[in-house]
């Protein structure tokens, strides 16, 4: 986290630069396989799933917000904008290595003896619990993997009620900011301020609704149907976006409500997910299944990248917006106009600008 804030805050050179955004990538993939699969060692860990998403949606409102206040609102460099984040990274090792609650398990082996309020999974019951048996069938069904065969194989066979939807989820709604988002500006699609404007603040409602939908893993429980009818409405809005981007028949700061919707979606999908999983898989089954289907969210990350990339390619020519870039897309497909692929960041000319894309091909913004 350090790392990617100083390199991409101090450093001119873009390679530099996109290493530190790799940096930022990895860690945070990394982490969240690792905490996702932490939490079956609890006895509730639809709790601490929920308290994780509430965690990581909030972040995104947190970071437009940091973004906003400095770069946009008081007139600071992005320079200074991504340095002073690195307070967080003082507070990320104070709650990992003091504040964060670990499984007995993980007590022992960090020679901590403070009583976390949290009981291992391997503890036996209270009097007054009451432990539940899956079926035995389940029990024969899910099976803990340990080659990489049957990982494979199991993650294949076993996870997909759960993966797909989340992989569909993920591409549509990368697609929808990295694709559409970008290409609109209201009221002149033609000003990149414009365009820059209500890219900031489409996604930090979609954030928003990110936040609220990730937090109601206690309140709410989606059923498989449910589970797989909102990547449906979110591929649905996909391409809503893409014709309203074309066509501008709803084009008005208006749009920030379904930009709400869309943040909904994502995390609804996603909390409902893993809490399904915790209700539907056996508990010597959860730790290998909630880190496994992380990879979900990496496949539809990866699939929407291309598909945003295209799409807003699309979108600048319909709407026939004309920027400096060397990759070009048309009726021909891709070509690169002058032999070799300039990466440039939106931010990079002299860290100043207030923009938050990296632009790969014609003026295709991949929100960081």
């Amino acid at each position: 986290m350090g790392l990617c804030f100083t390199t991409v805050g101090l450093s001119t050179d873009q390679s530099i630069m996109l290493l530190g955004v790799m940096c930022a990538s990895a860690q945070s993939g990394i982490g969240e396989s690792s905490y996702l699969a932490l939490a079956s060692r609890f006895d509730k860990p639809e709790e601490l799933l929920t308290c994780w998403s509430c965690g990581t949606g909030m972040a995104g409102v947190f970071g437009y917000a940091w973004l906003a206040l400095w770069n946009v609102w008081l007139d600071l460099s992005f320079t200074f904008t991504l340095l002073s984040a690195n307070c967080l990274v003082v507070c990320w090792f104070v709650v990992c290595c003091w504040l964060l609650v670990r499984p007995q398990e993980l007590d022992e082996w960090y020679g901590c003896t403070c009583d976390s309020g949290y009981q291992g999974v391997r503890n036996e019951p209270g009097a007054g619990d009451v432990e539940q048996e899956p079926a035995a069938d389940a029990r024969e069904r899910f099976v803990v993997p340990t080659t990489f065969k049957a990982r494979f194989h199991y993650i294949a066979t076993e996870l997909w009620p759960y993966t797909v939807p989340l992989m569909v989820v993920y591409m549509s709604e990368y697609a929808m900011q990295s694709g559409t988002w970008a290409a609109i500006g209201i009221p002149d699609v033609h000003s990149k301020q414009d365009r820059d404007a209500f890219y900031l603040y489409a996604n930090w409602c979609y954030q928003g609704g990110v936040f609220l939908s990730r937090s109601s893993g206690m309140l709410f429980q989606a059923e498989r149907s449910c589970l797989w009818v909102m990547p449906v409405l979110q591929a649905g809005l996909l391409a809503f976006f893409y014709v309203d981007a074309t066509e501008h028949f709803w084009y008005s700061y208006s749009l920030m409500f379904p930009c709400f919707c869309t943040g909904l979606l994502g995390g609804g999908v996603y909390i409902n997910a893993l809490t399904l999983m915790c209700k539907e898989i056996p508990k010597e089954c959860q730790e290998f299944s909630l880190g496994a289907v992380a990879t979900a969210f990496s496949l539809g990350i990866m699939f929407s990248n291309v598909a945003g990339l295209y799409l807003q390619c699309l979108l600048y020519h319909s709407n026939d917006i004309h920027e400096l870039t060397s990759v070009q897309c048309g009726p021909g497909g891709w070509h690169n106009s002058t032999n070799t692929t300039n990466f440039t960041l939106g931010f990079a000319q002299g860290a100043e600008a207030a923009s938050g894309y990296l632009v790969v091909h014609p003026s295709a913004y991949i929100p960081f």
